[in-house]
């Protein structure tokens, strides 16, 4: 039997545009503002805190925008 991978599950579709273009802008300034960090896999996992970096698995760099940079983007309408 083929089943959908559990993280499909979270994905949500919308039926208009969250964000403006201009706040798109917004976002992506602010995050390339903020140091890169590479990305992790396996948080959680086998009880590895935080995760490790797999290049064979993941090959990305990640920003955190903190919350009180874009107040207006975290809003939950």
């Amino acid at each position: 039997m083929i089943t959908e991978p559990r993280w499909k599950s979270y994905i949500v579709e919308t039926t208009q545009p969250i964000f403006t273009p201009e706040q798109c802008k917004m976002i992506i300034e602010a995050g390339r503002a903020e140091p890169r960090n590479d990305a992790s896999v396996g948080a959680g996992d086998k009880g590895i805190k935080g995760g490790v970096v797999d290049t064979k698995t993941r090959t990305s760099h990640i920003s955190w925008i903190p919350f009180k940079k874009m107040i207006d983007m975290y809003h939950c309408q």
